[in-house]
């Protein structure tokens, strides 16, 4: 098991070309994979959205590329003068027309595609930057591999406990379901005593233990017992399983409240009621912590 959960980095440093690599994540529903790198490096971001995508299957991704080119030469910028024309011309015309346009210098450099970086070398990234970028990606998602299957160890071991503590109180329910259902009959019995008031009345017993039949069975959450069974079970094979099972496992929870919301409007006695009640606090504290599980 995975928490999606973790921060990894690696960094290389040289006498002219020095590359470092961030890499964090937290929760998400699907995989979310945010990358950022400097503009002369930007043709690496295929590559690394492919490694990271093969290892990682839930969670948002931060990705930040740091990249420090001392030689010679090594990237320049690329101003668009045609664009800048452009920019300045229109924003004339909006301040009226033949008037000072309102736009300065870093304006413009904020604006997408005004100023490029590229490498002198070859009009684009050069190998051995490029090949550093790649292999200190891999070593800082390793790191962050590390760092979740780290802190999963401990949801798996805080997870099965939970699921302990709400078997051992579907147990107890199951063990007070006879003497309830026993129970139902006498104060069915005590309930239509105190509605004749004291009369001197028969009771039919054949009849009265027949009404308390079809109460009992209207009240019986036996098939929602064995439901709950199947679905721990199905829980407990999930967390010893292999890959991401987060999503596995919160449909599971989904089903085990479902079954306990349905327990708790059957069952009549007040013993089982309060059992009911800490279970589904048990499966809350389940649900919460699946929220980090890849």
């Amino acid at each position: 098991m995975k928490s999606m959960t973790g921060f990894g980095r690696a960094d290389r440093t040289g006498p002219e070309l020095s590359v470092a690599v961030e890499i964090r994540s937290v929760n998400h529903r699907y995989l979310d994979l945010q990358i950022r790198l400097p503009e002369p490096w930007r043709c690496t971001e295929p590559a690394i959205r492919s490694l990271l995508g093969e290892r990682l299957a839930r969670g948002r991704i931060d990705l930040a590329v740091e990249v420090r080119d001392g030689r010679a030469g090594a990237v320049r910028a690329h101003l668009d003068e045609r664009l800048v024309q452009d920019l300045v011309d229109r924003a004339a015309e909006i301040a009226g027309g033949g008037g000072q346009a309102p736009i300065g210098l870093r304006d413009l450099i904020a604006l997408p595609g005004v100023v490029r970086l590229e490498s002198s070398r070859g009009g684009g990234s050069d190998a051995e930057a490029e090949a550093m970028i790649l292999e200190l990606s891999g070593q800082a998602l390793a790191e962050l591999e590390r760092a979740r299957e780290l802190e999963g160890g401990i949801l798996r071991a805080s997870l099965g406990g939970a699921l302990s503590r709400l078997d051992e109180k579907l147990t107890r329910v199951r063990e007070l379901r006879e003497p309830a259902r026993g129970e139902l009959l006498d104060r069915h019995r005590r309930r239509i005593l105190e509605l004749l008031g004291g009369v001197d009345v028969e009771l039919d017993e054949a009849r009265l233990a027949q009404e308390a039949a079809i109460l009992a069975e209207r009240s019986d959450f036996e098939e929602e017992l064995e439901r709950l069974g199947g679905h721990l079970e199905r829980f407990r094979d999930a967390l010893d399983a292999e890959g991401a099972v987060g999503k596995r496992l919160d449909f599971l929870a989904q089903e085990i409240h479902r079954e306990l919301n349905t327990l708790g409007v059957k069952c009549r006695d007040g013993r089982i009621a309060a059992l009911v009640i800490e279970a589904k606090l048990e499966c809350d504290r389940l649900r919460e912590q699946l929220l980090n599980v890849e």
